[in-house]
């Protein structure tokens, strides 16, 4: 049986990996601007697709997240 100091490293953990992942978009939307304007005839139409989606599921766990608060507590080393 779960205790809640599990559930609430959980949570930690899925922040984290968020953080990581809104880091990692928010430089691929950089790269890709940057990629366009070097490059107009490039079509990036894909690539941003493709970055929408993930932006989509990680906005799905932020609601799931949202739904389920814990108190964070800092995760065994």
């Amino acid at each position: 049986m779960a205790k809640q100091e599990d559930i609430n490293n959980l949570v930690l953990r899925v922040d984290a990996v968020r953080t990581s992942v809104d880091t990692g978009v928010a430089g691929i939307r950089q790269d890709i601007a940057d990629l366009k304007a070097a490059n107009p005839e490039v079509d990036t139409t894909a690539l941003e697709a493709s970055i929408a989606t993930l932006e989509a599921g990680v906005g799905g766990l932020t609601a799931l997240d949202a739904e389920n608060p814990g108190a964070p507590v800092e995760p065994p080393l």
